[in-house]
């Protein structure tokens, strides 16, 4: 079973976003700030990360950057509310996907059927 993490301040829409997982036949968690991740992933191993990085306490590249040392085979999908060119280049580096908000939980579901590595956690 393919386990999420879901990192988004806003509680609706990690509900959402976590229902939409659990309809999926995935494990999925939810996380409201930046140091709840470094919490639940020294717990458990997350095959797909989903994280806002717009959070009020997380330091984007810089979190992202120590995330990804520590658990470089998951799958990570950023979500931001403005694409900067910054954040294009960093995740082009890291090959994270990057998303816009607002989006549909289809696009979301076709970012990581097309793009995850490990084809036996797609949605």
């Amino acid at each position: 079973m393919t386990k999420v993490l879901i990192v988004e301040p806003n509680r609706e829409r990690s509900s959402s976003l976590r229902d939409f997982f659990s309809k999926a036949g995935c494990k999925a968690d939810c996380a409201f700030c930046g140091f709840e991740i470094f919490y639940l992933c020294h717990k458990k191993h997350y095959d797909i990360i989903i994280i806002n990085a717009d959070l009020p306490d997380f330091n984007g590249m810089k979190m992202f950057t120590n995330l990804i040392e520590k658990y470089e085979d998951s799958f990570y999908v950023m979500i931001v509310d403005k694409i900067k060119i910054i954040q294009k280049r960093f995740c082009k580096k890291h090959k994270i996907k990057l998303v816009k908000s607002p989006f549909g939980e289809d696009k979301l579901e076709s970012i990581i059927n097309e793009n995850h590595e490990r084809k036996d956690h797609v949605i």
